[in-house]
């Protein structure tokens, strides 16, 4: 599985097809396999590049030496970001699943 040092995260990812890209990020909590039951093979046959990225702190990727909070979402955002520039691709999909913050946000 390739990688990408990026803000001090070696961050994991795979490439698979060709045609227009689809980034695929999973939540924090799940690696880029999660994808490659159902999601990859189906948009592979429909004739798209489709990347998987690994989550900081889930292996192989690179743990968080401080740990990752709420605060850190935005670094998550640019490193996923600056991987689609790593990977020299242009116009993007993204499809992005979040986990519930509620556990961690005071309730209003």
């Amino acid at each position: 599985m390739p990688s990408a040092r990026i803000n001090g995260i070696r961050l994991h990812y795979e490439d698979t097809g060709e045609g227009e890209p689809v980034i695929l990020v999973m939540g924090q909590g799940a690696g880029g396999r999660a994808w490659h039951l159902h999601q990859v093979p189906a948009l592979v046959h429909a004739g798209h590049r489709v990347v998987t990225v690994g989550s900081r702190g889930i292996p192989p990727s690179d743990e968080c030496p401080e740990g990752f909070t709420v605060d850190d979402l935005d670094d998550a955002l640019y490193e996923r970001r600056t991987l689609v520039k790593h990977l020299a691709m242009r116009r993007t999909l993204w499809v992005v699943t979040v986990e519930d913050l509620s556990a961690i946000q005071p309730a209003a």
